[in-house]
């Protein structure tokens, strides 16, 4: 066998399957089954089947047929027994039902459910922790005043943000949003939210006085209400024993940048050692420092032979580098 043989014989057998799926559940209506119509009938937003408005009473299966578009959310198709059966003859003349009972007409409407408070809330933080709050910590939404229980369709559901404030989520906050179900609006509402944002906090274990070292200080990890902070410190710096407190701190505080600030190498009258660099000629000299240097920051020193002063970085404890 050629591998075009081959295809040919795989393709006959897709069209084959395919045709068997389409006239699934097709096969022509026995005269003699009497099928009873439904008085009401619930459906989804996939439409309207056959099998779901009338059942045979000898057990047969009806055929799972689509026979109708689903009605709006909120409101009712009435299906005659004539009206049934005027569009099964357009379907499939063999299809049209001869015998009936039950009702004279079914009342069709969308299935619907309730939406609680505890779901509603659930959804609205997932969707407000990915969309603002990320990686920042864990969102904990609570409803500012109670969500009176309202009904939706019974199916799946998305919740869309209409409108949020512009500085974001915030302690209290409204929120506008509403329910699509299958691309269709179910209806919008406004909700006034509470939020607190979780987040393990470096916080101070004992009070601390200003100019101690940060990594002399005992530190805690405690969870937190971040959106209460304005900034906080959630990763220490690579080399804390460059830093110090900038201020005196109570026990329990969370760190933050402002408490801290890099710890001067260089003391304002020390003498240190400048040196020059030029590129071609590099000098040093003894000089004395006029104001307090952290690493990396430029300060002021006097040559005591010239009386000149100067600008130097701080490399370290003892040295500044001095550009001319």
């Amino acid at each position: 066998m050629t591998v075009f043989d081959m295809k040919n014989k795989i393709i006959i057998a897709c069209l084959l399957f395919l045709i068997q799926t389409l006239l699934c559940g097709a096969a022509p209506m026995d005269a003699d089954t009497v099928f009873r119509l439904s008085a009401n009938t619930e459906v989804s937003s996939e439409g309207v089947f056959l099998d779901q408005l009338v059942t045979a009473e000898n057990g047969d299966a009806v055929p799972h047929l689509k026979i109708a578009d689903a009605p709006d959310f909120g409101k009712m198709h009435v299906m005659t027994r004539s009206k049934i059966n005027e569009i099964l003859n357009d379907l499939n003349k063999s299809l049209v039902i001869s015998q009936w009972s039950g009702a004279e007409r079914a009342c069709v409407s969308r299935k619907t459910r309730m939406l609680e408070q505890q779901e509603l809330r659930d959804v609205l933080t997932a969707i407000l922790q990915e969309k603002y709050v990320k990686t920042l910590g864990a969102l904990e939404l609570r409803f500012a005043r109670p969500w009176t229980p309202v009904r939706i369709p019974d199916e799946e559901y998305q919740v869309k943000l209409l409108d949020m404030p512009a500085s974001g989520i915030s302690a209290y906050f409204m929120v506008r949003f509403e329910i699509v179900v299958a691309g269709e609006a179910v209806g919008d509402w406004n909700q006034i939210l509470q939020a607190k944002v979780w987040r393990d906090v470096y916080v101070t274990a004992n009070q601390v006085r200003r100019s101690e070292w940060l990594s002399r200080v005992e530190l805690a990890s405690e969870k937190r209400d971040i959106l209460d902070l304005r900034d906080v410190i959630v990763e220490l710096p690579d080399q804390p024993e460059m830093y110090e407190f900038s201020m005196s701190v109570r026990a329990g505080s969370p760190l933050t940048p402002r408490m801290l600030k890099l710890r001067p190498l260089i003391k304002r009258g020390e003498m240190v050692e400048a040196v020059v660099d030029n590129g071609t000629l590099q000098i040093s000299l003894k000089v004395q420092a006029l104001e307090d240097g952290a690493i990396g920051q430029a300060v002021r020193v006097r040559n005591l032979r010239s009386q000149k002063e100067l600008y130097g970085e701080v490399k370290d404890e003892n040295t500044v580098l001095v550009s001319l």
